[in-house]
């Protein structure tokens, strides 16, 4: 649900989101929302990660994997901004921005 708005940039309530190991390994899937953008990381050094992805809208079901589908492709990088703090950089995403900021936080485990 958008909470702010501006000429130059849109703000967005808090969205549930999770990394997870995977057997193709660290995955981010972006999980309420919109547009969910998902896909596999990749180290890069100690402070960034690449990710490849793929974006989902709407009520489809969760994203293909990064080169199914060339119009919803992600390609981001996943940062260490401080001690529990990290923000997912997509540029030019196929949707609505030449920008998205993801920043993630993490939540307590639901009970």
């Amino acid at each position: 649900t958008q909470s702010r708005s501006s000429a130059a940039s849109d703000v967005y309530k808090r969205q549930a989101c999770r990394i997870e190991q995977t057997p193709r390994g660290l995955k981010f899937s972006k999980l309420t929302g919109s547009q969910r953008p998902s896909g596999l990381l990749f180290p890069e050094n100690d402070r960034h990660m690449v990710m490849l992805g793929s974006l989902a809208l709407a009520q489809e079901p969760a994203a293909n994997s990064y080169g199914r589908n060339p119009e919803r492709d992600l390609v981001g990088v996943l940062e260490r901004i401080g001690e529990a703090r990290w923000r997912l950089v997509l540029p030019w995403p196929q949707n609505e921005s030449s920008l998205d900021l993801i920043e993630l936080v993490p939540g307590r485990p639901s009970a």
